[in-house]
């Protein structure tokens, strides 16, 4: 019977363990306002640069999967249109496919972990500046250099 001390093991605890602390509260509050605020503003032109640079990147993570795999990239173009291609010669086509969606979470992950402090952030930034220069080698089009 001595296992039943306690009220029936633990009793109350079991209540306060799975509450939220104030700034995990505030956190998962903030974060559903920001799920909405993207959600419902996600198609409109304000959203438009953030959904350009998606498209930079998915590009781009064609172009790197191309030049891993030993080809050469002729033109990385970004369209008004939220389109984009990447031209490129030889590599393995197996792995340059799907490079695009698989790159572009890989940045997105990147992006995340870096903006943590204030010296990462600004790493972060020059390395997308430095992407972007780069690019505009294989196609300076008026959409690319707006970017």
């Amino acid at each position: 019977m001595a296992d039943d001390e306690g009220g029936g093991g633990g009793g109350g605890q079991a209540e306060e363990d799975f509450c939220c602390n104030d700034s995990q509260s505030a956190f998962l509050v903030l974060f559903t306002i920001y799920l909405v605020v993207c959600f419902l503003t996600w198609q409109s032109d304000l959203a438009k640069p953030m959904r350009m640079i998606a498209v930079f990147l998915h590009e781009l993570s064609h172009a790197i999967a191309t030049w891993i795999t030993c080809g050469d990239v002729r033109k990385i173009r970004v369209f008004e249109n939220e389109g984009g291609v990447t031209e490129y010669i030889g590599g393995c086509r197996i792995i340059i496919i799907p490079a695009g969606y698989i790159g572009c979470s890989f940045f997105g992950m990147v992006f995340t972990v870096m903006s943590g402090g204030r010296k990462t952030a600004t790493g972060a930034a020059a390395a997308f500046v430095a992407a972007l220069l780069i690019s505009l080698c294989y196609s300076p089009n008026r959409t690319m250099v707006f970017l």
